[in-house]
């Protein structure tokens, strides 16, 4: 099937999203592989992505060099049989021309975007028995979805800003709003600890359990933590807020725990210069985010959805008289041709690019004239919106495996700037994470050199000297970017959130959803799909694609959507 394909892990210890040659045939990447001066070969979250507009040069069995399209545009690949059944892209391609023939019938709902939140909103309607057609302008998870810091994380940092925001002066300035929003956040938490149990029980396959461990020097720390006087005790509180952490959980998470400084500096050699008084286990879920985001893909197609990727959202087709989106018109990215396809709702999934989206909605609405709210934007164009969204980048590294032990992961809580700086285990290696700079979201993009030193410098606060971090060292890096989103046609000042807004335009009636984390992708889906039909839903019961019949050794997967052939190539990996 091509919306995708997942490659053998145990190339380079790394997961491979595969692209197609012209001939449609999966290829894979090889020692010899390099890359002409104009292109640039990027690894991201631990997969090696395909980027720039250039060609790749890969070298053949006999040494000859061959050119490998890695645009996705007009390369007229040959139709391939889908996995275990599942319709082809080719035939996810006609089904979507199909209904672009004539305005009946058409498709219930209409989405924008194959990220987690897309590809979620698509399993969610197609499992409450809506027609649902989604659209992906690049391959599934290859931008944002695939950028993140591979926790579905419950939260505990929003709990821990609640907190000190609800013990503030505001609390006496400005009672009811500073209790009102602690509620939000707290309640935020809260779903988000849902969320996770569901990923975690019923995704087995996909996540894992990662313990995370707080290393405390002292018993008093300055400056305090989250700009609050109270927080300067953590050393001492954190055993409690861990267990209290878990009972939000109802304690079906692994217990958090506490280790003494032998240990400690057993398990951690590298802060043996900080002199551990102990530090506070707790536990989150990892996983790999581009294979999850495929798994939600596979698993709207699996339900019925008309699901295809490099097909992308060029127009917006308006009822001349009302006004209102009847549906697009599409390209497919693969071949340059055009098509149309209706529907009786359309929803934005664009994570930091819903506002593109928006723009080409804004275009045909001639009679719209609202400015964008750009300080930058001297000079608008014709067209104009209220942003929805305020995008921050967050940019990660990966350093060699000895940085890191390769069960537990480290959190530097107190960072110079108060963010919180992870320090996991991933594929063999040390993925450190993550940043926080607002700006203007880009598609594939590489990560700042002035963010990549940013987190060098922490890593040197933080990790003995005698174990110097170097520039030479960063195996790779990435940026994504949070969609924080503000609900535009909501009354001026209203806060920027780091939980999800959606949003109806009120002319054409298209919705779009923006925000959240990866934690609360399927909740998202839920709220969003509740907005346009009143059948229940029900994927709080749903296992996605390859979680039936998988086998889990040690709390990983044993078997991925693979061939059965590649299982033992795996096991060392699980072992």
């Amino acid at each position: 099937m091509s919306l995708t394909q997942v490659a053998s892990r145990n190339a380079c210890r790394q997961t491979f999203l595969l692209g197609r040659r012209s001939n449609n045939s999966a290829f894979s990447l090889s020692r010899n592989h390099r890359w002409t001066p104009a292109g640039q070969l990027y690894t991201n979250s631990g997969s090696l992505r395909f980027i720039n507009t250039s060609k790749s040069i890969d070298n053949d069995e006999a040494g000859n060099n061959r050119h490998i399209d890695i645009t996705g545009q007009a390369s007229f690949p040959k139709e391939v049989a889908g996995p275990n059944g599942l319709p082809s892209r080719a035939e996810q391609i006609r089904r979507l021309r199909a209904y672009g023939k004539s305005k009946d019938p058409i498709y219930d709902v209409l989405i924008i975007g194959g990220g987690a939140t897309g590809a979620g909103c698509a399993l969610d309607a197609a499992h409450r028995g809506l027609k649902v057609a989604c659209i992906e302008r690049g391959d599934f998870a290859s931008e944002t979805s695939s950028r993140s810091t591979k926790l579905i994380w419950a939260g505990i940092r929003y709990l821990a800003t609640a907190s000190a925001s609800l013990l503030s002066t505001n609390l006496f300035k400005h009672p009811i709003q500073t209790l009102m929003e602690f509620k939000e956040e707290f309640h935020m938490v809260v779903n988000c600890h849902r969320e996770r149990r569901y990923m975690t029980h019923k995704q087995r396959h996909l996540c894992n359990w990662m313990p995370i461990a707080v290393p405390f020097d002292k018993w008093f720390v300055t400056p305090a933590p989250f700009g609050h006087w109270l927080f300067s005790f953590f050393p001492i509180l954190a055993p409690f807020v861990f267990k209290f952490y878990d009972g939000l959980s109802k304690f079906t998470c692994p217990p958090s725990y506490i280790m003494g400084p032998t240990r400690s500096n057993q398990t951690f050699p590298q802060l043996s210069n900080r002199g551990l008084r102990y530090c506070a286990v707790f536990y989150e879920a990892m996983h790999n985010d581009a294979r999850t985001n495929l798994a939600i893909a596979l698993s709207a197609a699996e339900q019925g959805a008309d699901i295809a990727n490099y097909v992308e959202m060029v127009e917006v087709l308006l009822d001349p008289q009302t006004k209102r989106a009847i549906g697009i018109k599409a390209k497919d990215r693969m071949t340059g041709s055009f098509f149309l396809i209706y529907a009786k709702t359309i929803i934005f999934a664009g994570g930091p690019f819903t506002d593109s989206l928006r723009m080409l909605e804004a275009e045909k609405l001639t009679d719209v004239s609202v400015q964008v709210t750009s300080p930058s934007n001297e000079n608008p164009t014709k067209v104009a919106i209220n942003k929805a969204v305020a995008a921050s980048s967050g940019t990660h590294i990966v350093l060699p495996g000895y940085y890191c032990p390769d069960n537990m992961g480290l959190l530097d809580y107190n960072t110079s700037d108060g963010r919180f700086l992870f320090f996991l285990p991933w594929e063999g290696h040390t993925l450190v994470g993550t940043t926080d700079t607002k700006c203007k979201a880009e598609s594939l993009p590489t990560a700042p050199e002035e963010e990549i030193q940013w987190i060098l410098k922490e890593c040197g606060r933080y990790i003995s000297p005698e174990l110097s971090v170097r520039r030479s060292d960063v195996l790779s890096a990435w940026r994504g970017w949070r969609p924080l989103a503000v609900d535009p046609h909501a009354p001026p000042g209203a806060p920027v959130s780091r939980d999800h807004v959606m949003s109806v335009h009120p002319i054409t009636g298209i919705h779009f959803i923006a925000g959240g984390k990866w934690t609360t992708w399927r909740e998202m889906a839920q709220d969003m799909i509740d907005k346009i039909t009143n059948k229940p839903c029900r994927t709080l019961e749903l296992t996605l694609y390859g979680g039936k019949g998988c086998k889990i050794l040690n709390g990983k997967a044993f078997e991925y959507l693979l061939f059965s052939n590649f299982a033992a190539n795996l096991n060392y990996r699980f072992s």
